[in-house]
């Protein structure tokens, strides 16, 4: 069985700032809530999820697999996702701007995804449907970016494991990924296999591919496995940025090579 990490994150788009530069929140992982950072225990950073608060009936069983991480490209922290065995399976590290939902005991079955519907009031259990932090399971975008641009590491103990980076922009309707079927709300998307090891700290730029479609652009689905940081240390490379109009998302920039 292969491991795969991998990192996914869900906007929003406003139209009405067609030059705005896209910020995503909390790209840098500095921010951790009331989580005690010198604690060893799962965690998730604000505006990203794990399966700290995953859906689905495996949820519960499906293990810790995102920790935060002095091991840093800039600032203080970064995020750490890890892949893990449950149940004699191994199970996907995954981090997410959207929610996980943790459905089948096969790591592949499309029933383990990250979903995002901007229009969900409350979830199942008749609950607001926010983490714990009372922020939403998706994020906002203020116009299309052009690409994705993000630090990342990723190590690995055994051949065969994987991680990616994949991002999607769609209109606010439900969306998962991997995906279950067709969406035909899928507006834009940025995928990027790591082919190998990365040890030292990446800056990886990938551009977004648009489909012709009459949907208004609203939400930004972002997937990433190791999200550049997963494997045995399995850490998430701050500064995950959306560029507009060629630029940097964080400071404007142009991005390095």
């Amino acid at each position: 069985m292969k491991k795969f990490f991998t990192l996914i994150a869900l906007f929003a788009i406003s139209t009405c700032a067609v030059m705005a530069q896209n910020q995503i929140l909390n790209g840098g992982f500095e921010d951790w809530g009331n989580y005690d950072v010198n604690s060893t225990s799962a965690a998730e950073p604000r505006y990203w999820h794990s399966f700290s608060s995953a859906s689905g009936p495996l949820a519960s069983f499906s293990g810790d697999h995102c920790f935060v991480s002095t091991d840093a490209h800039s600032g203080n922290y970064s995020a750490a996702i890890k892949a893990g065995k449950v149940f004699g399976v191994v199970a996907n590290g995954t981090m997410t701007t959207g929610r996980l939902n943790a459905g089948h005991i096969s790591a592949s079955n499309p029933a383990n995804h990250a979903e995002l519907d901007i229009y969900k009031e409350v979830d199942d259990n008749g609950e607001p449907y926010v983490d714990n932090n009372k922020d939403p399971f998706y994020q906002i975008l203020e116009s299309r970016p052009d690409y994705i641009s993000f630090w990342a590491k990723f190590s690995t103990g055994k051949v065969g494991t994987l991680a990616n980076m994949s991002a999607y922009i769609t209109n606010g309707d439900y969306y998962q990924a991997p995906e279950d079927k067709t969406y035909n709300n899928k507006i834009g998307w940025a995928e990027f296999p790591f082919i190998g090891p990365c040890s030292e700290w990446t800056h990886f730029v990938v551009p977004f591919e648009y489909a012709n479609t009459d949907k208004e652009p609203k939400v930004y689905h972002g997937q990433d496995g190791k999200d550049g940081r997963d494997g045995d240390d399995g850490r998430n490379g701050n500064d995950g940025n959306n560029g507009s109009n060629g630029r940097d998302g964080k400071d404007g920039k142009e991005p390095e090579p």
